[in-house]
């Protein structure tokens, strides 16, 4: 509810309200207030603990299975022009926070032991067809997974599948062509039982294949050209690791 409640529209309101150059400003208040909230939401439900720290804003958040989260730079990066207009602390909660916490080992499989094949120029209807093959423990690809229209839209020349988590987790991985301003990029999608969870997305340089392999049963290494030179991502479904 807070991510879906930090539109442009609310957020320019704030700041109009607000004296950049002073502590006590609206906006600088509302970052402060949200900020603790998600904190406390943290460690209430899901067993993190506080470190405060000065400043106060570099305090961090201790997740019960291992790493930190910055409540604070959330906030500012989830206001900023450029990811405003999509719900990104939603989606930084989910893989952080609630994904951070799944345990994984309790999901069905649905990949059999055996290397996925790929698929070539898929569409939609490809798609579900390879899925009811391949993945028959798939039920459905889930809420959030691109309608027909966008995947196809999405034009990837190939489509490969990373058998991960004893095949309880499925990576689907495919490069979709550049579009006015915006480069290509490498969409990996992870998919559980449940189906679609989330989608990581990695530009790259036009005319430049990529190259991506699983390297252990949980992490997948995705290797692009970026403003030319080569850039490697470990991937998994918790997040970059």
């Amino acid at each position: 509810m807070l991510a879906r409640g930090l539109t442009r529209a609310r957020r320019d309101a704030w700041m109009a309200q607000s004296d950049p150059g002073s502590p006590d400003s609206h906006f600088v208040q509302v970052v402060v207030h949200a900020a603790a909230y998600l904190g406390e939401v943290m460690v209430r439900a899901h067993g993190a603990r506080w470190e405060i720290r000065r400043p106060l804003w570099e305090s961090v958040i201790h997740r019960r299975r291992g790493g930190t989260v910055s409540p604070f730079h959330w906030l500012l990066k989830s206001l900023a022009d450029d990811a405003i207009d999509d719900v990104p602390l939603a989606a930084r909660w989910r893989i952080h926070v609630a994904m951070h916490d799944l345990d994984l080992e309790g999901l069905a499989v649905i990949a059999p032991a055996k290397k996925l094949p790929g698929l070539k120029r898929p569409t939609y209807d490809l798609l579900v067809k390879y899925l009811h093959q391949h993945l028959p423990e798939l039920r459905d690809v889930g809420e959030g997974f691109p309608s027909p229209a966008e995947f196809t839209a999405r034009s990837f020349e190939t489509l490969s599948f990373e058998r991960l988590h004893g095949g309880r987790v499925v990576a689907l991985h495919g490069l979709i062509p550049a579009e006015g301003e915006r480069p290509p990029v490498v969409e990996v999608s992870w998919m559980t039982a449940r189906g679609f969870d989330h989608a990581d997305t990695i530009p790259c340089d036009p005319g430049v294949a990529y190259f991506a392999r699983a390297v252990s049963d949980e992490l997948i290494e995705v290797t692009v050209a970026w403003q030319g030179k080569p850039h490697t991502h470990r991937l998994s479904i918790r997040g970059h690791a």
